[in-house]
């Protein structure tokens, strides 16, 4: 699992699709500042 603050996963996610193609078994998870730490749990 990646995360990081705002979008930073998601704009990891992408830029690592355009250099290595699609990865199996990482999951990239946005975390805002109204979420808590028990959200990271759900994914």
């Amino acid at each position: 699992m990646i995360t990081g603050h705002g979008e930073f996963s998601l704009g990891i996610n992408d830029a690592l699709e355009m250099i290595a193609g699609k990865q199996e078994g990482v999951k990239f998870v946005p975390f805002f500042k109204n979420e808590s730490t028990d959200m990271l749990n759900l994914n």
